[in-house]
C-alpha cells in the first residue's frame, strides 16, 4: 500500500468520489487519510449529550471545536463503520460478538442504567426493531456487472461520531461511503457543505439519496422514520404496470431455431484431454484440481462456457459452437431474478 500514489487513488476511486459528490480539491488530502488511517475529526468536533428533565432522555449533539473553511483540502474527515453486517445475519452477530450489543443499545438510546438486568433476548429484540432507522447502506458491485448483477448490498452503521450527526433539512456537512480497495474496508467520508465556525451545530440530510434526488416528491416519505407524517389520507391504489415495465431493462434470451446437432461430448476420463473453458471470471476454474484445462480466447473453441453475467446468445452458441456446455440455461432469469417479485 505504500506505493499508491494520489494518481493511483484517484483512477481507482473516482467514479466512487464523483457519484458521491466529493469536491475534487478534498481527493488528494483523503488518499494521505486512507493511506495513514488517520482520524482527526476529533481536532474539529465535539460530540455533546442533553438530558431531559421531564423524562432523562438523551439528545446527542455535534459541534465545530474550531472553525472549518469549506475549501480547505484537510476537511475531510474519515469516520469507523462501527458495524457491518447482512440483515439476515444481524441477530447472530448481536447474540455472537461481544460487546456489540452494548455498543448498539448506547448507539439507539435504550436504557443503558438497566442493560445488566434486563433479558439478553429482549435486548436484541428491541435493538433489531430500531435498527433499520439508523442503519445506512451500500451496494458492492463487480466491475463490469450491469445494473442488478452481482450486486451485494451491504448495512452498517456509522461509528460514534458519524452515528451522533442529527437531520436538518439544511444540512452543514455531507456523510457518504466510500469502499477504499487496497484494505478492501469502507468507511465514511463528512465534509463541509460550506464555512463553519467555531460551536456551530453540525447537521446532515438524512435523506440524501440518489432515490430523493431522482424523486424530490417523495422526500417527506423518505423521512418518515425521523419525521413521521400522517398519509393515511392519501390513496394507495395499486396501479398495474404494463408489460413494456417489466421487459424493461431486460435482454431477451436468443434461442437456437430447429433441432441443433451435438457431436459426442468431450470424455474427461481421458487424462492427456484438457478442458478448453472460456470465462469472464476464474475465482472457481483457478481451483479446479481434478481436472486438466487450458483457457481459450475464443467462445467458439470452448468445450464449456463459464459466465458470471448473464449469457443471452444461445442462437449463436449453437452456431459457432454446438458442443459446448453453457453454465446457464434459457431464461433462468425467471427463477434467479427477484427484483420484479414486489411489483
Amino acid at each position: 500500500m505504500s506505493g499508491l500514489t494520489v494518481e493511483d487513488f484517484i483512477a481507482g476511486h473516482q467514479g466512487q468520489l464523483v457519484s458521491a459528490n466529493v469536491p475534487q480539491h478534498f481527493w488528494s488530502r483523503l488518499h494521505d487519510k486512507l493511506m495513514g488511517e488517520v482520524f482527526d475529526a476529533g481536532d474539529y468536533f465535539q460530540i455533546i449529550c442533553e438530558e431531559s428533565a421531564d423524562d432523562g432522555r438523551k439528545n446527542w449533539q455535534v459541534v465545530l471545536t474550531k472553525d472549518l473553511e469549506a475549501n480547505d483540502p484537510n476537511g475531510i474527515f474519515l469516520v469507523d463503520h462501527a458495524w457491518t453486517f447482512r440483515p439476515q445475519l444481524a441477530r447472530r452477530h448481536l447474540v455472537e460478538v461481544p460487546g456489540l450489543l452494548d455498543r448498539m443499545s448506547a448507539f439507539l438510546g435504550h436504557d443503558d442504567d438497566e442493560a445488566e438486568e434486563v433479558d439478553p433476548r429482549r435486548r436484541t429484540d428491541r435493538v433489531l426493531r430500531d435498527l433499520w432507522r439508523h442503519a445506512q447502506t451500500y451496494t458492492i458491485r463487480r466491475p463490469g456487472a450491469t445494473t442488478g448483477e452481482d450486486e451485494m448490498p451491504v448495512w452498517y452503521m456509522a461509528d460514534e461520531f458519524g452515528s451522533r450527526i442529527p437531520h436538518s433539512d439544511e444540512p452543514t456537512v455531507r456523510m457518504v461511503p466510500i469502499y477504499y480497495a487496497p484494505q478492501q474496508i469502507a468507511f465514511s467520508l463528512v465534509f463541509p457543505l460550506q464555512t463553519l465556525k467555531e460551536g456551530d451545530l453540525v447537521t446532515r440530510d438524512y435523506a440524501d439519496s440518489a432515490t430523493a434526488r431522482a424523486r424530490p416528491n417523495w422526500r417527506h416519505l423518505l423521512l418518515h422514520p425521523w419525521t413521521p407524517i400522517d398519509i393515511s389520507h392519501q390513496a394507495m391504489e395499486n396501479v398495474e404496470p404494463t408489460e413494456d415495465f417489466f421487459l424493461s431493462g431486460r435482454t431477451m434470451d436468443e434461442l437456437p431455431s430447429g433441432t441443433v446437432v451435438r457431436n459426442v461430448p468431450i470424455k474427461l476420463e481421458d487424462s492427456d484431454l484438457k478442458l478448453k473453458i472460456f470465462a469472464d471470471d476464474f475465482q472457481l476454474i483457478k481451483h479446479l484440481i481434478h481436472v486438466q484445462y487450458e483457457v481459450v480466447e475464443d467462445m467458439k473453441d470452448a468445450d464449456v462456457v463459464w459466465l458470471r453475467t448473464h449469457f443471452h446468445k444461445f442462437k449463436e452458441l449453437s452456431v459457432i459452437n454446438p458442443n459446448a456446455l453453457v453454465n446457464q440455461f434459457p431464461f433462468e432469469s425467471i427463477l434467479t431474478v427477484k427484483d420484479l417479485l414486489a411489483v
